[in-house]
């Protein structure tokens, strides 16, 4: 049976935390914090008068499709993307649409080869000037039916009178950063998103928004997620001094990278260190074979969304130590591969939750950076980041908690992890999807 309540329902029934993942038709349960696309163009959010959407892969066809469902296929539509797929529209069916590549200019084209936008993030706009926020990890595209994906949805932001126009600003600084992020493009198509963030109220959103964008970045100029992330944990995060260091840090991604010889080269050293600790637990949830194989859709397909190097593996089997089972029994999802990207610290005994992010950013050098060093130089204190990504992160201090529950008591609200806990290790025979099986046990 479908869940028939609206999405402004959905929305009362996920708060406070807003976190929602994709419903796949006759797959996932019909769970209240499952959506389809065009839940977020619903007319209980109220009556749409413009949308923007910025993503690294967009098929137009597919996209108009959705709006065509909820009859707003006329409202204006703006979209900024890297790579077009499938078809492009006809500019004379469709007027209202205006399409930007973000690769066209020539300091983008100069940065191509070893950048990347993987930045998903859409603001509607409804007719009184009101707005919301949706971050995802989903590029705009027939991806939303294979895959789980993850999305936090924004409260409505009310315009603000035109005597609190300096004000709006929520206790995360959500505001402030969206502007930034959004000006950081200095694309004239995108002056008048800026005016709408500008006029609208955030005082209600409590999450923090987290952001890479390509360049490099000294501790005083943080513009990469692991900074961003770190300089929020450190103010507003707090575990207990003699827990803490059995508090694992689970990340759960569709790309591995490259780490180097031990997880002393970058895993514990940059990424971990600034999470948590160098010598804290470290769990990475990522697909064995077996689980992509027997997965509800076709392998080679799913395999285009989990990105991991067969060679880069082979020069990196340390890392088997640190690798989990992708287990979603508890929402009917272990069959649907994740191409979510979920970051969260964990009490031991898998029960409470010290913070939560989701984000566009992979478990890679390209999305958390790494340390600086010009060629032939020494490494530098600075940071240097290669992709454009985008997330929220979650911190319980902000809801009013100590901490999110990850299990309930009778009445207490269970924050909405994809994941089941505790997480399963990769056993002798697990093996991260990409790899061989043939391969592998040669290596063992």
């Amino acid at each position: 049976m479908a869940y028939s309540k609206t999405m402004l329902d959905k929305l009362a029934d996920a708060a406070p935390y807003n976190i929602f993942y994709n419903e796949i038709a006759q797959v996932t349960k019909p769970e209240s914090n499952s959506v389809a696309f065009t839940d977020f163009l619903c007319p209980s959010l109220g009556q749409l008068k413009c949308s923007l959407h910025i993503a690294a892969k967009v098929d137009i066809q597919w996209l108009i499709k959705q709006y065509k469902i909820q009859k707003v296929e006329t409202k204006p539509l703006t979209i900024l993307y890297s790579n077009i797929e499938g078809k492009l529209i006809e500019k004379s069916r469709y007027p209202n649409v205006t399409l930007q590549c973000l690769l066209d200019d020539e300091e983008a084209k100069k940065h191509r080869l070893y950048s990347n936008h993987h930045e998903k993030i859409s603001i509607y706009v409804y007719d009184d000037d009101s707005l919301r926020v949706v971050i995802s990890t989903c590029n705009l595209r027939d991806q939303w039916e294979r895959f789980n994906h993850g999305f936090w949805v924004s409260p409505r932001c009310r315009r603000l009178n035109d005597d609190e126009q300096s004000g709006g600003e929520s206790p995360t600084k959500f505001k402030s950063d969206l502007l930034a992020f959004l000006n950081h493009y200095d694309l004239p198509i995108l002056e008048p998103w800026s005016n709408y963030v500008t006029s609208a109220d955030f005082s209600d959103v409590t999450a923090f928004l987290i952001t890479s964008i390509p360049g490099r970045y000294s501790p005083e100029n943080p513009g990469s997620h692991i900074q961003q992330v770190q300089n929020v944990l450190k103010k507003h995060s707090r575990l207990p001094p003699n827990e803490e260091p059995f508090w694992p840090v689970i990340a759960q991604a569709s790309n591995l990278g490259q780490f180097g010889e031990s997880p002393d080269v970058w895993l514990r050293s940059f990424f971990l260190s600034r999470l948590a600790s160098p010598l804290a637990p470290l769990k990475i949830v990522f697909p064995t074979w077996k689980e992509v194989m027997n997965g509800v859709f076709d392998a080679e397909l799913v395999g285009e969304g989990l990105r991991y190097s067969r060679a880069v593996h082979t020069n990196q089997l340390w890392l088997q130590d640190f690798l989990y089972q992708w287990k979603a029994n508890e929402l009917g999802r272990s069959k649907i591969m994740p191409h979510t990207k979920t970051y969260c610290r964990v009490s031991s005994c898998s029960t409470k939750v010290a913070w939560f992010l989701l984000t566009t950013g992979n478990v890679n050098k390209g999305a958390w950076g790494q340390y600086y060093a010009p060629r032939g130089g020494e490494k530098t204190e600075d940071i240097f980041v290669r992709n454009c990504e985008i997330g929220v992160l979650l911190v319980p201090k902000f809801f009013g908690e100590k901490y999110f529950q990850a299990k309930s008591d009778v009445g207490e609200k269970v924050f909405p992890l994809l994941y089941d806990l505790p997480l399963k290790k990769y056993t002798e025979k697990d093996y991260p999807w990409s790899l061989r099986p043939s391969k592998h046990r040669a290596q063992k």
